[in-house]
């Protein structure tokens, strides 16, 4: 028999004679696609496919938990958003789609915002941050809301939707910047995180205007618009003025 064939043949006994939960770890560790995405294989091992098992498209491949290992915690909100908006099931409503990843986006904000609140020294970022939790908690209450009036009618996505959505969230996290790029102090942190977030709400919301949604979605993706670039300015402005000192 040939050398190589037996060594093969050998592993694979080795690996089936393991106990399934010892199998599903290999299997894991030695597939590209599970390893991308984080999937937790089951079934057909030999298989390795990511699939409804695993959370892939802009997560994949983009090393998108590259700041879950920092201790800021602005940028551990990001992260834990990332996941949340790539969980959301797209059903191929995109009215329904474009709430329900807005949801867990605006629910970033907040979380950011009440961080400022509670740890800030500014007054203009401390009353910025306020601001944004009384807007963006009012609007994930209408959001959810609204919700309702948009059943799943299918369970595919819309790939112009997706693909769309999914290049606003790879720039967003592109323009993050890491745990050694951002300055110490926590008013700057928080504009500094904030501005790439906002911008992705302006984006998205463009993204979804240009696939001629409904009234109802049409002015509501309008307003987020208004709103958060008056905001990324203010931040803008604030970050041009007091966070030069970045490490």
């Amino acid at each position: 028999m040939d050398v190589k064939l037996f060594s093969t043949l050998m592993i694979m006994v080795a690996f089936f004679a393991l106990p399934s939960s010892i199998q599903a770890q290999t299997a894991t560790a030695v597939c590209k696609c599970a390893t991308a995405c984080q999937c937790k294989v089951t079934g057909d091992k030999s298989a390795c496919k990511c699939g409804d098992n695993c959370q892939c498209s802009y997560m994949a491949g983009m090393n998108m938990g590259h700041h879950s290992t920092s201790e800021n915690p602005f940028l551990k909100m990001m992260d834990t958003m990332m996941v949340a908006m790539d969980a959301v099931p797209l059903t191929g409503n995109i009215e329904r789609d474009f709430l329900a990843q807005m949801i867990p986006h605006h629910q970033a904000a907040v979380a950011m915002a009440k961080y400022e609140v509670a740890h800030g020294k500014s007054f203009e970022m401390i009353q910025l941050a306020q601001s944004i939790i009384v807007e963006q908690e009012g609007e994930i209450a209408d959001m959810k809301a609204m919700l309702k009036d948009y059943p799943t009618t299918q369970n595919t996505p819309n790939p112009t939707y997706k693909e769309a959505m999914d290049k606003v969230m790879i720039k967003m996290m592109k323009n993050t910047p890491t745990n050694a790029q951002l300055p110490d102090e926590v008013d700057c942190c928080f504009a500094t995180v904030m501005l790439p977030h906002h911008q992705a709400a302006v984006d998205m919301s463009a993204a979804i205007l240009r696939l001629n949604p409904d009234r109802r979605i049409t002015s509501y993706a309008q307003r987020i618009i208004g709103d958060q670039q008056i905001e990324i300015e203010q931040m803008s402005e604030y970050v041009n003025n007091n966070c030069k000192n970045t490490k």
